[in-house]
């Protein structure tokens, strides 16, 4: 069979991109997330991304019981997640990644993609233990780090710079292993949603820390003396 129609793109997808707070709220919103999460498997036409959609939309009313009338309500017109689009659009979750031509007709269609492959949390990285946000989190563990270990003496500002290192030792390694082995890591966690997947990563981030003891325990002992 003859194919019918051409997908012209002309966006390189990011790996990995972390959400600041406006993102990951939008990500999280119910109404948003089925469009993400139906961009998993790449580019698509609004036509498409409503169907998936509503695909998700009934299955999630068939596993939840309660709401298991509640599909009608629940499920979008093209109208709707188009809108859905813009807005995500505008946050920087979602892009129009080329067009769809279709042969012997003049229009095209808009292919729409995620900005990145995966998405995770900004608690997860070096930059926000610089911010404000971050410092005021570093204040709470420095004064919870003097009530755990008698002879830390160390100020705020210390905590934080320890905070800072041992974040970009295991976001390097994070990163180095996305970078080198794209296709194995979507292999691997591109099913998952946003929730298990920063769980994951969460984990990922302590262990390579305990993994890397020669570097941590240098810094650690840093601490102490």
């Amino acid at each position: 069979m003859n194919k019918k129609y051409e997908d012209v793109l002309h966006f390189n997808q990011k790996q990995i991109m972390v959400l600041n707070e406006k993102q990951t709220e939008l990500i999280r919103d119910p109404q948003y997330s089925p469009i993400t999460r139906v961009l998993r498997s790449g580019p698509l036409t609004v036509q498409e991304i409503t169907e998936e959609y509503n695909k998700l939309i009934l299955l999630n009313c068939q596993i939840d019981t309660e709401n298991n009338g509640d599909f009608e309500k629940l499920k979008r017109s093209e109208k709707s997640i188009y809108r859905y689009l813009r807005d995500l659009e505008e946050s920087g979750l979602v892009t129009v990644a080329g067009q769809r031509v279709i042969f012997g007709q003049t229009a095209t269609q808009k292919l729409w993609s995620r900005t990145a492959k995966i998405f995770v949390f900004k608690t997860q990285t070096v930059n926000f233990w610089k911010t404000e946000e971050g410092l005021k989190f570093a204040e709470k563990i420095n004064d919870l780090l003097h009530i755990i270990f008698e002879d830390y003496d160390k100020e705020c500002k210390y905590t934080q710079e320890l905070l800072i290192k041992l974040n970009k030792i295991a976001e390097e390694s994070i990163l180095e292993i996305f970078t080198k082995n794209p296709e194995r890591i979507d292999e691997i966690i591109g099913s998952c949603d946003f929730e298990d997947l920063n769980h994951i990563l969460k984990e990922l981030h302590l262990l390579i820390l305990l993994l890397k003891k020669d570097e941590v325990e240098a810094l650690l002992q840093s601490c102490f003396d």
